[in-house]
């Protein structure tokens, strides 16, 4: 029988062992994404024959995500099934990728009744494409970055994140909060992930730049390694005020970052109105829709 417990920094080695074997390109198959949140899902753990089991918590209900690990993917299923029998309580699986909705379907015929969630959708793009900015539909693009160039030539620089200037960063950081608390989505759980990222950067192999006009920051980016060919921005801040600015910071990180991966994931963009207008002017290459799954039915374990 399983049994959660919260996460540990030990836990990081093995949860990347098991993580890795997930190859989805999204954010549920790298460690980053729980260190990051667990404060604001409190996630919960226990590993059983090479899989990980993760549980978290939203809004206070209590939602699973699939095992992850190498081997028998249903019977790791069946595991879960039979723990939340065991508690009396429907298998509420969040985040589902869309591959593996099927499947869950197949192994478990008729019990599993699938959402689609928009709104935690990641959307993917070519990193060439991010850096080149190159085709038609783009041209807007690029028209920003040439206007930011041209107004302010010789006033501007992109540079590493490093202990030289993470006290700058932190200061932007604050002051980019004061600016837009009246921005959608949770600015709250996202500065904590920020000051998370910024403070363990070594540990989570993670990267930053930043972009400066006349001495002052502009804007922030930061992000960790997702696969071999998959990079993930998590943290982009700048200036909406400033023509350019974002997407100077987007061409600047993802040329000095992001040259040696073929995919950049630009994460999901929460149900925000504007933020999934800015995500789908950049034209991505895939959109990964994620699923929400219940089950129904209180059946026995499936049997192999």
């Amino acid at each position: 029988m399983l049994s959660f417990r919260r996460m540990r920094a030990e836990d990081q080695e093995r949860m990347t062992e098991c993580l890795s074997k997930m190859k989805t390109r999204m954010l549920e198959s790298t460690y980053s994404t729980y260190f990051l949140w667990d404060e604001k899902y409190q996630y919960e753990i226990d590993f059983s024959d090479d899989f990980l089991f993760v549980r978290y918590t939203d809004d206070g209900k209590k939602g699973y995500l699939i095992p992850a690990g190498e081997g028998n993917f249903i019977s790791a299923m069946d595991k879960l099934i039979e723990y939340s029998e065991a508690n009396e309580e429907y298998l509420h699986l969040g985040y589902i990728p869309e591959s593996y909705v099927e499947v869950l379907e197949k192994a478990y015929p008729g019990q599993f009744e699938f959402t689609e969630d928009r709104d935690s959708a990641e959307y993917l793009y070519l990193a060439e494409k991010m850096i080149t900015l190159s085709g038609k539909k783009l041209h807007s693009k690029r028209n920003f970055i040439n206007r930011f160039k041209r107004e302010n030539e010789g006033r501007w620089k992109f540079e590493h994140i490093g202990p030289e200037n993470l006290d700058a960063v932190l200061a932007y950081d604050r002051q980019w909060y004061r600016d837009n608390r009246s921005s959608e989505g949770d600015l709250e759980s996202e500065r904590i992930v920020i000051r998370k990222m910024l403070m363990n950067m070594g540990t989570l192999g993670a990267v930053g730049g930043l972009l400066r006009l006349d001495g002052r920051i502009i804007g922030i980016s930061l992000g960790t390694e997702i696969t071999e060919d998959t990079f993930d921005i998590q943290i982009e801040k700048a200036e909406w005020d400033i023509p350019g600015a974002y997407q100077m910071l987007a061409r600047e990180f993802a040329e000095e970052f992001c040259s040696g991966y073929t995919y950049i994931n630009r994460e999901e963009d929460m149900g925000v109105e504007g933020l999934r207008k800015a995500k789908l002017s950049y034209y991505p290459y895939k959109i990964m829709m994620k699923y929400v799954g219940v089950r129904k039915n209180a059946g026995s374990p499936s049997k192999n």
